[in-house]
């Protein structure tokens, strides 16, 4: 498929969801979200139970376009946020790549590594070398929000595509109501051109890992160990910084209490 093919494709499937917007159904293996205690959270819709998950794993091209998908979309039942708010998401941290038994940047400067781009209608973001604030979009009426993004893998720098790979997005979810407090963190594992039984095979092992780390948070490299990676991303963000990872008590700099934080985690994760 040749660039102009792949752009006018991919402009037009945005158009098509950006015109259903949150009329569309519930999927199973979409993210499904309610307000709990006062916090958005984050589940897993399975046609059941629709369990509280984190982790979430979705494959690109399913329109033909290798790196390039809408899945999972993110669904809220009736009444689930107040009409006349919107919510908006925040990249956390720059696009991961599954190494064998952990996962690393891209490239050693994220920047020029594979990237990942969100869209909707004219709204983009793109993963960059650390937190990156995403768009808003409005709640119905109805108090639901359903949408599906347009995930698209960019290549590295410097190459006609991005290699094939198991692709760890970082999102966190946030409401403009002040009643309502962000989600936590969470992940989607996309698989970009790999045999979906090696694909399945890492989802396995990531999901272990990543919930692991849930309890140990300055492993932001998630290799299951806090050291001199991880405080060199703390240092990386030091100062005032809104919502970044390293700002462990959420005072709105990452400073010496962060670099404590840090320090008491340092070693292998448990």
């Amino acid at each position: 498929m040749n660039t102009l093919t792949r752009i006018t494709t991919i402009v037009s499937f945005t158009l098509s969801l950006s015109a259903v917007g949150a009329a569309s159904a519930q999927h199973e293996g979409d993210i499904g979200l309610a307000v709990i205690d006062g916090r958005i959270t984050t589940h897993l819709l399975d046609g059941a139970e629709n369990p509280a998950s984190l982790f979430f794993a979705a494959s690109l091209g399913e329109f033909g376009i290798p790196g390039v998908g809408d899945e999972p979309g993110f669904d809220a039942e009736p009444g689930t946020f107040a009409a006349g708010t919107a919510l908006g998401f925040t990249i956390e941290q720059p696009l991961l790549v599954w190494a064998v038994d952990q996962f690393e940047f891209c490239a050693p400067d994220p920047l020029l590594g594979e990237r990942m781009m969100l869209t909707f209608d004219q709204s983009s973001a793109t993963t960059a070398d650390g937190p990156v604030d995403g768009f808003e979009l409005n709640v119905l009426p109805t108090g639901e929000w359903h949408y599906h993004f347009i995930f698209e893998l960019l290549a590295a720098d410097g190459e006609a595509e991005p290699l094939p790979g198991a692709y760890l997005l970082t999102l966190s979810l946030h409401s403009t109501d002040p009643e309502v407090a962000p989600s936590e963190p969470f992940w989607i594992l996309f698989n970009h051109a790999l045999d979906e039984s090696e694909f399945d095979a890492i989802v396995e092992q990531a999901e272990a890992l990543l919930l692991g780390a849930a309890h140990c948070p300055a492993d932001f490299n998630h290799d299951g160990v806090v050291d001199g990676d991880d405080l060199g991303t703390l240092l990386g963000q030091w100062g005032a910084c809104a919502d970044c990872a390293a700002d462990f008590n959420a005072d709105g700099a990452v400073d010496g209490d962060d670099l404590g934080t840090l320090l008491g985690q340092w070693g292998a994760c448990e």
